[in-house]
């Protein structure tokens, strides 16, 4: 399961990588995800809430994860994720999907 496909905000990553050097705009990438242009994202802005299709989706493990590296990137402990916390957080969230892809890719062996 490529877990980037059950959240068309981390796809948008994508659509917001600078030009010359393929490193996320984080400015641009937090305009985007902030609804309520409060400065922070929130659990819900990013994933669209626990009711949300996507998240009804997952595997309670895989969201437990996502829980988990949300949760270590809110280094202030405020519930939201801030701008300078945004690309702490992408890292993770990238490292998760590379450990389920290479995971994946074990098991069809």
């Amino acid at each position: 399961m490529n877990l980037f496909k059950v959240l068309p905000l981390l796809l948008s990553l994508v659509a917001v990588r600078c030009q010359d050097d393929d490193v996320p705009d984080f400015d641009e990438l937090m305009t985007e995800m902030d609804s309520d242009k409060d400065g922070k994202v929130s659990w819900d802005e990013m994933f669209g809430g626990e009711g949300s299709e996507e998240m009804n989706e997952l595997p309670a493990d895989i969201k437990k994860q996502y829980t988990d590296v949300y949760k270590e990137c809110d280094t202030d402990s405020d519930g939201l994720i801030s701008r300078e916390e945004l690309p702490k957080f992408f890292e993770k969230m990238n490292a998760l999907e590379d450990a389920v892809s290479e995971e994946e890719g074990s098991d069809e062996i």
